[in-house]
């Protein structure tokens, strides 16, 4: 039975991996222009799902040639066994590198809006184009198309999922447009939990007029998506059932596009990490980024169209329209631990690189000024006293470090008291992926809680002031600390606009 089980597993896993559509990407593996390769336990998978409106009948509209990626998640599988998702909005505003089409012409490295990479030069041009964003080596793509997610949606009987009421001050421009009455996307639901398939699925992530914050609800609603699926895949051993994963492998065969350097084995991995997956180590954040201004000169010519400004960066003469503009500050702490895994090959561990490698990050509270209690919220012995000793050598003053109450805590906390937020930023500065938490119970300093996501402390200090803000803009000294990750176990995560 285990010989039959076996080999009828693998028989199923090599017919789809013959099935599925394959794209060149040709990037080379010793490329020296490529970021260094992803350590031996951890990948990074780039899954992308695209507009294309390929093998439909016209029920998610028409008239769109090519393909746009709407959704672009770099997924990091760490060696320690989290995964990270990280959602880029499309609008933001990257580089896309200088590539070759496929009729030999030349194109030069431009300024643009994300999802234009992949329309102008395919999934190879978008993968160089995240390459060159994250500084991390991607590799596997996974792209699925809007009729690939209606077939998922229907294998898995329904993903459940949650909407709440929009704030009472909102309203679309549109009157007849709200978040569960959506002409655009052909999406009607009703607030509260409901479980979609088939059409509804799709209109459901791809929504975006009625949502308040346009695509970022809608990405945040994707994400609640993906977190459902994990969430029911985990619940129902989904991965643990032949008849289901082959039911599931059927739909996916001809709804996935992989890059030709993905093999058997690869899928064979990535589903054995799948298996028995802790909802609460899968975990999304969204590239920090904001709205275009008026003022930011640096980036070429602000025009306005429609009381909406648009962009023609330096250098171009084409106008690349509305775009958001990525926070530095904030994404240097949110990816500095899919960067920086290279150098710390066990969870928990202090980055040993020096300093002076490091742009030190802008904040507005010196740390000389910010006392900080280090706490074990993982359970690594000793953790807590590097975390410390780390601090120290940053000029905070520090306590005497101990165990947390727990030590189930996914990401770090920093916890404070009302009206010291300011230095508790600083701390979470000092620590990328920390998450603020007002904690009444702080009655001095700042208490930081390490999480399994800790990788490393970076140096910061006090921003140069601005005298005037509206004509010297400076998002590249942003000093917003990167948004804690909420992971699919959160409440966070179950419910979204």
């Amino acid at each position: 039975m285990v010989l039959l089980g076996s080999v009828g597993g693998f028989v199923v896993v090599k017919w789809f991996d013959g099935s599925i559509a394959r794209v060149q990407l040709n990037l080379g593996s010793n490329d020296k222009s490529r970021p260094a390769p992803t350590p031996l336990g951890s990948q990074n998978w780039l899954l992308v799902g695209t507009d294309s409106r390929a093998g439909s009948t016209g029920e998610f509209g028409t008239g769109i040639e090519g393909a746009r990626s709407d959704t672009t998640i770099l997924a990091h599988l760490d060696a320690d066994g989290t995964t990270t998702n990280i959602s880029i909005p499309r609008d933001t505003l990257v580089t896309i590198p200088a590539y070759t089409d496929s009729k030999g012409v030349q194109h030069p490295a431009e300024m643009n809006k994300f999802n234009q990479a992949i329309f102008e030069g395919g999934p190879a041009l978008m993968v160089r184009t995240v390459e060159k964003l994250f500084n991390v080596r991607v590799d596997h793509y996974v792209s699925v198309d809007l009729e690939g997610l209606k077939k998922i949606s229907q294998v898995l009987n329904g993903v459940e999922v949650c909407i709440k009421p929009t704030p009472a001050d909102y309203h679309d421009p549109d009157p007849n447009i709200t978040n569960i009455n959506d002409g655009y996307s052909g999406f009607h639901g009703h607030y509260g939990t409901q479980k979609l398939a088939g059409d509804q699925a799709v209109d459901f992530v791809r929504q975006r007029h009625g949502l308040p914050n346009g695509d970022i609800d809608r990405i945040k609603r994707q994400q609640q998506f993906l977190g459902s699926v994990f969430r029911t895949a985990s619940r129902v051993n989904l991965l643990f059932k032949p008849l289901a994963v082959t039911r599931l492998l059927g739909a996916l065969k001809d709804a996935l596009i992989l890059d030709n350097g993905t093999t058997l084995t690869d899928l064979e991995t990535l589903g054995t990490r799948l298996r028995g997956v802790d909802p609460s180590k899968v975990l999304f954040e969204t590239v920090p980024q904001r709205g275009l201004d008026t003022t930011d000169t640096d980036l070429g010519t602000i025009v306005i169209q429609d009381t909406i400004p648009t962009l023609i960066p330096n250098g171009q003469s084409d106008n690349v329209g509305s775009v958001q503009i990525l926070d530095q500050a904030a994404f240097g702490q949110m990816i500095a631990k899919i960067r920086d895994v290279s150098t710390t090959p066990s969870p928990g561990a202090v980055s040993t690189s020096p300093a002076a490698e490091v742009q030190p990050v802008g904040v507005s509270v010196d740390p000389a000024q910010v006392s900080v209690t280090v706490e074990d919220g993982y359970g690594k012995v000793g953790l807590a006293n590097l975390v410390t000793s780390e601090l120290a050598k940053d000029n905070f003053p520090t306590g005497v470090p101990g165990p947390a109450a727990t030590t189930n805590y996914v990401y770090s906390e920093v916890h404070y008291a009302a009206g010291n937020e300011a230095a508790a930023q600083t701390v979470a500065a000092a620590v990328p992926g920390s998450k603020l938490v007002e904690d009444p119970q702080v009655t001095s300093g700042v208490v930081l809680i390490v999480g399994s996501n800790f990788r490393r402390v970076v140096p910061v200090s006090v921003s140069e002031p601005v005298t005037n803000p509206t004509t010297n803009p400076t998002p590249s000294t942003s000093t917003s600390p990167a948004p804690g990750p909420v992971s699919a176990a959160s409440q966070d995560n179950s419910c979204t606009y």
